[in-house]
This record gives structure tokens, C-alpha cells and sequence, in this order.
């Protein structure tokens, strides 16, 4: 299979300290991956050298089947990049700001800019100069000007900072689209796991410059699920009372004396009266929604890297 994107053992080393650290990535036409993690996490380093901006130490990066994307400068007409805002000119507007880009890369014709700043709903603010946009508008227009040579590969520093919940569902829309009816790739990075979830397919937990864990929505639906938790004198007991009186069958037992339920969430006051009456003593009944966070938090804690407070 040939990748869009590929990276092999990809390493960036700063005097004695590795910043990326043996990263492997294998992004396929259409996916979205988002790579999350803290600040200093490394994601900069890491989109930066996926950019080509940044030479790494070691390891290669593989863009459409090709190695070295300074010895084939036609690579960069497929590949989008976005930066935050930097590189308009604050007295320009923003659709003269975009027509500058768009000639510097090459763009033949005016009408991708209008098209840019219609994808990102940017029309209505086509003749406001650059420094009179809010910080999300200047996010946007730094998509825009990403999007204007209509690249098979977007790779995105962190597009979500700045943007309201109603810009943000409009950069979800535009993204999903792209991945949908171009078969667009891209990667994303952001701090917060809330925020890429909803457009992410896979997503890499960069920590102190190693993805410690990559997981697909599903695994993450999975894992941050509702549940109940039920603590008790004698889990057997309660288990067979639960399989036989309420056909509950999507539990787990975590612990001696811990069980969790993961269906049938409306039945709390259903459980604990079953429980009392054949004499099982409940020491603890409570449902819980695990936060993606928290579970974030607990796969550093399982490889060894406890983030710091």
C-alpha cells in the first residue's frame, strides 16, 4: 500500500535531548489522524518535520511515496499547511492577504481565493483588513489560505485554538467534507482530546515526544463509556442475581468485590433493590462517565510517563 504520509523510527534530538523520539505514522487518503498531546508534548516538532521545515535527526518521512520533498519541490503543490495566522500582512485585507499567497505558490486563477473564503466562511469578511479580524477569523483565513491550491494532504498545527463552538462545527463540517469528497488526508494536532474527537479516525497520544498509544474511535467510545460501578460483599452472588433476574450481561468484575455494568444504566433503583433482597450488602452504587481526559492521563501513567502537575 503506498501512503500519503509515512514515517519510519522519525527522531529529532536538541543537544542530548530527544524531542520526537522513534515516531511511526502511516496515514492513508482520507484519514484524519490527530496527534494529541500537551504542551512541549512535541507536536510542533513533529508537524514541522512532516512539514518540511524541520530536518530530523533521524529516522525518514515518506510523502506520496517519495523521501526527500526538498529534492521535489512539485510535492509541496499537494500538501497544505497551517501554522496558526503568521505570515499576513496586518494593513491587507484578508482576501489581498490570500491573493499574495495564492501567487507566490502558483495558483492560476483569482477564484480560488473566493472559493477559500467561502470553504471556511470567510466571505463576508473578504475585505477586512487582517489585524480587524477576531483571533478565530485569523485561524480561519490561515485554512484558507491552506486550502487554496487544493492539497491531497493538510497538515494542521493546532486549528482549533481560537475557534467558538459554532466555528469550531463549522471547521468539523469543511474538514469532513475535504476527507469525504477529495479523500483529503490529514494531520491534526491539539492539546485538548475533546476537541479532535469528533473528526479524528485515529488518534496518536504524543507524550515527551513518544505516541505512548494510537487509538480509532471506536476503541475510545469504547473505553470512555457510561457504566455502573457496583461494589459488594460477594460478586459472585450479585453477578448470578444479575444475569438471572435483569439479563444483564455487558459486565465486567474489575476486582473482588467490584463490578461494572455497562448497560442498562436507567436501573440503578432496579439493582440496589434486588441486591437488598437476597441479602447482598452494597457498599457502593453509582454511575460514572469516564472523561476522555482521564483516560488519557491513564495511558501515560501505564507506559511509565506520568505527566507532570
Amino acid at each position: 500500500m503506498t501512503y500519503v504520509l509515512r514515517t519510519a523510527s522519525l527522531t529529532k534530538k536538541y543537544k542530548s535531548r530527544n524531542v520526537i523520539n522513534h515516531v511511526n505514522l502511516n496515514i492513508q487518503r482520507g484519514e484524519i489522524y490527530a496527534v494529541l498531546g500537551k504542551s512541549g508534548a512535541g507536536k510542533t516538532t513533529l508537524l514541522r518535520m512532516l512539514m518540511g521545515l524541520v530536518n530530523p535527526t533521524g529516522g525518514e518521512i515518506e510523502w506520496f511515496g517519495q523521501k526527500s520533498i526538498r529534492t521535489n519541490p512539485r510535492l509541496y503543490e499537494k500538501i497544505g499547511i497551517m501554522t496558526g495566522a503568521s505570515g499576513f500582512v496586518p494593513h491587507l485585507t484578508a482576501a489581498e492577504n490570500l491573493d499574495i499567497h495564492r501567487m507566490l505558490m502558483g495558483v492560476p486563477s483569482r477564484r480560488y481565493v473566493d472559493e477559500a473564503l467561502e470553504n471556511v466562511n470567510l466571505t463576508a469578511a473578504s475585505n477586512i483588513r487582517f489585524a480587524k479580524l477576531s483571533f478565530g477569523m485569523q485561524q480561519r483565513l490561515g485554512l484558507a489560505r491552506a486550502l487554496l491550491h487544493q492539497p491531497e494532504l493538510l497538515l494542521l498545527d493546532e486549528p482549533f485554538n481560537g475557534l467558538d463552538s459554532q466555528e469550531m462545527q463549522q471547521m468539523y463540517h469543511l474538514l469532513g467534507s475535504l476527507s469525504q469528497s477529495r479523500k483529503t488526508a490529514m494531520v491534526i494536532s491539539s492539546r485538548v482530546v475533546s476537541v479532535v474527537q469528533p473528526i479524528a479516525r485515529r488518534i496518536g497520544v504524543l507524550h515527551e515526544g513518544t505516541i505512548v498509544a494510537e487509538l480509532d474511535d471506536d476503541t475510545l467510545a469504547l473505553k470512555t463509556r457510561q457504566y455502573i460501578r457496583l461494589r459488594v460483599n460477594d460478586d459472585m452472588k450479585a453477578s448470578f442475581l444479575l444475569e438471572q433476574y435483569m439479563a444483564v450481561y455487558d459486565y465486567i468484575v474489575l476486582q473482588p468485590g467490584l463490578i461494572l455494568i455497562y448497560e442498562h444504566m436507567e436501573c440503578l433503583p432496579d439493582i440496589a433493590r434486588l441486591m437488598v433482597e437476597h441479602k447482598v450488602d452494597i457498599l457502593e452504587l453509582c454511575p460514572v462517565q469516564r472523561k476522555m481526559e482521564d483516560y488519557m492521563m491513564e495511558l501515560m501513567r501505564e507506559n511509565g510517563r506520568e505527566p507532570n502537575p
